[in-house]
This record gives structure tokens, sequence and C-alpha cells, in this order.
């Protein structure tokens, strides 16, 4: 058998913080750091990001598979990344350069809400959901999943001459590119717990994994929890049954709204609706 990290192309040896200057650490763990950088001696004033990953964490196969997902992804889904290094000596690092996407986070979004007590207007959480879902539909006519999507991983763009909400996706470390197969057997888990799909939590991967994703997405956004009952925890999560799910239903939100939910959020994935089949989801017939 062919080993498969042999065949991928050597990364070159270099540091990219001789050539960008850091003007703010987005994230910092042991696991690693995200630095939001500038090109030195270039007065355009466009910002990059420079992912930086411990040797001592890293798989090389894994590192290689994040950059080439993102070079190949369609364009207006995420960031390009443009750059893949190792500094080289005792504390060795990868280093990738990718765009910076200006905007705000699911996250830091839904967070402004939730601080002041106001329920985010449903119009605006259609409109959000509608646009994750041109995403991945986009994603899924070119092979890939993107396989973590969660509120963190979502940036909402300035307006433009189409949408009140344009989004972009960020971290593709998860993300996986079908060839020719409708599913896929992992070694290891991958994705969020409260996000992942049941059938990640299995290792098992389909075209349909994000969509579990974005009902939850969904669920959080339209009633501030995850759908599911209270004993679930993070320790729990990886052994969810679907007697452990705990979908609100609210006369306060259209019948559309919840019955969206409840479509992303078969067990079954095989039951599961595709892409391009919620995007004809009566939910959304006003933005179409």
């Amino acid at each position: 058998m062919i080993n498969r990290i042999k065949c991928l192309k050597p990364i070159p040896k270099d540091n990219l913080i001789r050539y960008y200057k850091v003007t703010e650490t987005l994230y910092e763990t042991s696991f690693g750091k995200v630095h939001k950088v500038l090109k030195r001696n270039d007065e355009s004033n466009k910002h990059f990001i420079i992912k930086e990953i411990p040797l001592r964490n890293a798989d090389i196969s894994h590192v290689n598979k994040e950059f080439i997902n993102l070079r190949n992804i369609p364009e207006n889904i995420g960031p390009k990344a443009h750059k893949l290094v190792e500094t080289g000596g005792p504390k060795s690092r990868y280093q990738m350069l990718l765009d910076y996407e200006e905007g705000l986070d699911l996250y830091e979004y839904f967070d402004r809400f939730q601080n002041s007590s106001i329920n985010i207007p449903k119009e605006n959480v259609r409109e959000i959901i509608f646009n994750i879902l041109l995403k991945i539909n986009t994603l899924n006519q070119h092979n890939f999943s993107h396989l973590d999507l969660k509120l963190e991983n979502i940036i909402l763009k300035k307006p433009d001459n189409s949408m009140v909400y344009p989004v972009k996706l960020i971290d593709f470390g998860s993300s996986y590119e079908f060839k020719g197969e409708s599913l896929k057997n992992i070694d290891n888990l991958i994705g969020t717990n409260y996000y992942s799909s049941p059938e990640l939590n299995k290792k098992l991967i389909t075209k349909k994994s994000d969509i579990w994703s974005l009902g939850v997405i969904a669920h959080v956004l339209l009633y501030y929890r995850y759908p599911y009952k209270e004993g679930i925890t993070s320790y729990n999560y990886k052994y969810l049954k679907s007697s452990d799910m705990d979908i609100y239903d609210s006369k306060d939100f259209s019948c559309s709204s919840n019955k969206f939910v409840r479509d992303c959020l078969v067990f079954d994935w095989e039951k599961r609706p595709s892409p391009s089949q919620l995007l004809k989801h009566e939910w959304f017939k006003e933005l179409l």
C-alpha cells in the first residue's frame, strides 16, 4: 500500500511573520493561534490571517488537507488560502496564510441580542439561515462538506445589493472533498459537540451532515437553546440518541420555521433532506 503522507508535497520552510506584522491575536490556545496581520511595507492596508499550529499538535496530512480544500472551495464561500509553511526550529509550527473575512461572527451577533434580552427578529434569522444554506448547497454541488458549522464559524458580512445578511464560512479544518462516494468512514471524531450530526458521532461523513448543524444553528437563533434534553452535555453528546431530542415548539413563531428546524434535525441522514430540497422550503417562499 502506498503511504499517502509520502505522496504529499513537502511543506516549505519559512516564517510568515517576517513578511507580515501581527495587528491582533484573535484566538490562542495550546493547540494554536490565529493572528490578524498586515503585510509589511504595503500601504494597501489589506488584512490577512495567519493560522499557527505547533507541530506537536498537528498531523501533516490533516494540515495539508485543510490547505488544499481551502484552495479548491468555490469562490465566495470562505477565505482563500495563499501559503503554507513550516517555521522550523525547536518550537516549529505550521503557518497558513488566509484571506481575512471582515464582519461579525454569528455568535457575536447572537450574543448581542441575548445580552439585551431581545429576540432576534425572525425575518433576520430566516435570511441568515437561507444564506448559509446557499453556501452549503454550493459546497455540495462541488462535492465538499464543511463538517464544523457552528455560530463561531459563520461571518456576517456587510449588506450588499442583493442581501441584508451575506455570509462567509470559516475554519475548514474538518472539511472533506468527496471523490464520487456519498459517505465516508473516518478514523477520528471531528466537528463540535452540540452541532455535529449523529452520523459524525459514529465517525461517518455524509453530504447531509452540514444540514444537521444548520438545524442546530436555526434552533439556537430562534429559541435560544440547543434542541436537546437537559441531560445532554459535552461529555455524553457523542452518544446522542433520537430520544434525547427536545425541539422547541412555540406559537410565537411561524409553523414553517419550526418545521424547517425539524426537517433539518432528522436523525437518520438518509431521510434528511438535501440542501437543494431545503432551498425550496416553505419558510423561504418570501425570499425567492
